[in-house]
């Protein structure tokens, strides 16, 4: 008999099949949902800090202004409106829009970590000289003031905007 018949025909080899993926995929899928997952969660970190940044590059622009113009008047207005503005953004309407005088002040030293409006220079500035009041102001420890209670103010929840 000859060896030669013996012998099986070539056998071609199963194809590779898709399913189940080998570990190096596996380990790309993961790698790709961790970016993904970080990437909303800085999307969403950075909505609800922007009402904080917008505000202080607002107070940076106020400074440059006044180094620019020394109108003090201008300068507590606007740091005056500022607080009010970021107020608003931070808490419903209807706690901040109708707060004056020491209504107010109290409301900015209550959601403050410390009570940083409760000096008499501070309560000056915000209530008398932003209507023209010829008051002396330190300027500079009133931006910080302003500069502080917007970093301690927490930022909205995105509950509160659905």
């Amino acid at each position: 008999m000859d060896p030669l018949e013996q012998l099986r025909d070539l056998h071609i080899p199963d194809p590779v099949s898709f399913w189940p993926p080998a570990l190096g995929w596996w380990v790309v899928l993961l790698l790709v949902l961790i970016c993904v997952a970080l990437g909303v969660w800085v999307k969403r970190y950075r909505q609800s800090t922007a009402p904080r940044r917008t505000a202080l590059a607002e107070l940076t622009d106020l400074q440059v202004q006044f180094h620019e113009t020394q109108d003090t008047v201008k300068l507590m207005a606007g740091l005056s409106e500022l607080l009010r503005r970021y107020a608003l953004v931070c808490f419903s309407r209807q706690n901040v829009a109708g707060l004056t005088g020491a209504a107010w002040l109290k409301f900015l030293n209550e959601h403050a970590k410390t009570p940083l409006f409760a000096s008499k220079q501070a309560q000056l500035a915000l209530t008398l000289v932003p209507y023209g009041a010829q008051e002396s102001v330190e300027t500079e420890e009133m931006i910080n003031l302003v500069k502080q209670w917007v970093k301690q103010t927490p930022v909205p929840s995105r509950k509160t905007f659905a």
